[in-house]
Parts: structure tokens; sequence; C-alpha cells
């Protein structure tokens, strides 16, 4: 459910309410590739957005491409990140990754280092999470393309720390590492 309140929609991160986002107490390991391509052609259904209507663009190699593209989106949701040498396992909702519309996949996935054994640790995304990301890219696509009316424009304040939703552990965040900076200032 999005919350429409102005404070709530200025950023990727309070695109949905807090009481909203999606925890849980226990892990549950990642969808198949094909409920996660179906999660994201439901909701491409829902707000009525064909893969013909998403435009061809070059192959997507960096997160960097994601900038004012139509097809692919970087977006922000709570993900577990499982760490096999260590059986180690931790939740975030800092977790980014790219979703590709065209292909309706998960693209590119951000990092985290273990704590106990400093390896990258690929994010594995609950339903509900993809099924919120995937919301959020539609909405973004939709605004780019005028076919929605921009009440909020996600790509204008990627540095408010207020909205960011918080410090975390910049060392090991992939993402904060490949800006050079932390990702939620």
């Amino acid at each position: 459910m999005y919350c429409d309140t102005d404070h709530h929609v200025h950023s990727l991160f309070h695109v949905y309410c807090d009481t909203d986002f999606p925890r849980r107490s226990s892990y549950a390991p990642e969808s198949s590739p094909s409920t996660i391509k179906s999660i994201i052609a439901a909701v491409m259904d829902k707000r009525k957005v064909t893969t013909g209507k998403i435009p061809e663009e070059r192959q997507f190699t960096t997160p960097t491409d994601a900038r004012n593209s139509k097809r692919y989106f970087e977006v922000k949701g709570f993900a577990w990140y499982c760490c096999p040498g260590r059986d180690n396992r931790w939740p975030s909702a800092h977790s980014w990754c790219v979703i590709d519309l065209k292909k309706q996949t998960i693209c590119y996935r951000d990092m985290q280092d273990c704590r106990k054994c400093e390896s990258e640790v690929n994010p594995e995304y609950p339903d509900e999470s993809v099924e919120r990301m995937a919301e959020y890219a539609v909405k973004r696509y939709l605004i780019d393309t005028g076919e929605l009316a921009a009440v909020f424009n996600p790509r204008i304040d990627d540095t408010d720390k207020e909205t960011r939703g918080g410090p975390h552990d910049e060392g090991r965040c992939g993402k904060c590492k490949r800006l050079g900076r932390s990702c939620w200032k």
C-alpha cells in the first residue's frame, strides 16, 4: 500500500509507509527467477504497462546505466543476506538492486560483506519486497514517460539524509563502496 502523504513520497525509501515495510522475523529463501518475473509482470499488468512499451536500450552493464533510463530502475528494498561459508544471515532495509522492466528481472544486486568472513554476499528479496520494488519501478516509469502525473519526483534528491533511513554499516555496503560515500546521506 502506498502512502500518498507529502512527507513520505519524496524519496525512494519512504514511498512505503514505515509500518507497511516488509519485515520478517525469520528467514525465507528468495523465490525462483520465474516467480520474480511473474511478480514484476503482475505489477506491470495491474498498471497496464506492457513490455512492448518499454524501449530497447543498450545492454545493462553498471548501475549508472539506470540513470535517465526508461527500462532500468535502481530501487531500494528489504532483503536477507545469507553467507553460505559461515552460516550467517542478516536482514537489511538498505538493499539496492536494478530492475529491468523489459525482461521483468532483477539484473543487478549490490552485495554486502559478511561480518564474520568478509566475503561478498548477494541479497535475497522476499516476494513482498520484490512486489514493492517493482511497484516503485513501474511508478517511476509511468512518471518518466508522462503517463502518470508527477506528484513527486523520486530522482530529485537521492541524498537527503532524513529520508534515506539512517546509518548502516557503510564499510560492508556494496553501494556505499561503489559510490565512495554513504548511500543514505
